[in-house]
């Protein structure tokens, strides 16, 4: 039998080590999407940062972006840096607020929008939509904000796991996501369409998905996945990832993709 003054001194060790090695790890890692090849997210991530890069040569001069579901802001500065004046909203409450994730300029429900019609150039939807209630009714209200010939931004995760935040209803092709985009008299049109990763992203990332997803529901829980993480899932993750890499050169394939990114152009006339 354990002795009490052993098993407190224990917790209180957990307590310290956990935050301390979760740090070390970011550290090492990244965060994703900006997160490097030691990352076990990488594969799904790198392809999805270097979609919104390329959705910047679409912004225009002097924009306002507004950024839905901004999360951590990863992305503000690629716009502030081209001198767009950027806008994150977040519908969150303390209770489901990201860890250390810098307060929105905004919280609301996305599917009310504090914002006059018309006033947006730039809008972001990144992995928000299969999070989302009403999907269409979300849409025709980034329509009301969006200036005609303003841009919607919309990322969504394909072949990849389910991620509950606090729900995840969905996953769209790129037809499927237009046939929704179009739907109810909403005038956007395509204007640039891409699918994310291949067959090894799919593969590999969804793999090591499977083996984090083992290790934080293992019996010794989260602890043991921050103590034993900060050595083994780095050295792991770079060994997936760049079978990951091969693979996507090697199968590549036009029908199997992690993700997409769909970039949508609203009528000048409705």
């Amino acid at each position: 039998m354990t002795h009490p003054a052993i098993s407190s001194s224990g917790s209180h060790i957990k307590k310290i080590l956990k935050p301390l090695l979760k740090s070390w790890f970011t550290v090492i890692t990244g965060v994703p999407p900006k997160c490097n090849i030691l990352n076990p997210n990488y594969l799904h991530s790198s392809h999805l940062n270097q979609a919104i890069i390329d959705a910047l040569e679409l912004l225009p001069d002097r924009a306002r972006v507004l950024d839905i579901g901004c999360g951590r802001q990863p992305y503000r500065e690629y716009f502030t840096r081209q001198g767009a004046l950027y806008f994150g909203i977040e519908p969150f409450t303390p209770e489901t607020r990201k860890e250390n994730a810098p307060s929105p300029d905004c919280a609301a429900d996305a599917h009310q929008l504090p914002i006059d019609a018309n006033t947006i150039d730039f809008i972001l939807l990144t992995e928000v939509l299969e999070h989302a209630d009403h999907p269409s009714r979300l849409l025709k209200e980034i329509e009301r904000v969006l200036k005609p010939g303003g841009f919607l931004i919309v990322t969504m995760p394909f072949l990849f796991l389910e991620h509950k935040d606090p729900m995840d209803y969905r996953r769209f092709t790129p037809d499927g996501l237009i046939q929704l985009a179009q739907m109810e008299g909403i005038a956007f049109e395509a204007e640039m369409i891409k699918k994310l990763g291949g067959t090894g992203t799919v593969l590999m990332q969804n793999l090591q998905n499977v083996i984090y997803e083992k290790l934080l529901s293992s019996s010794a829980g989260t602890y043991f996945y921050y103590s034993a993480g900060l050595i083994i899932m780095p050295i792991a993750s770079l060994a997936f990832n760049l079978v990951g890499l091969i693979l996507n050169t090697l199968l590549s394939s036009e029908t199997v993709y992690s993700g997409i990114m769909v970039a949508f152009r609203k009528n000048s006339v409705s």
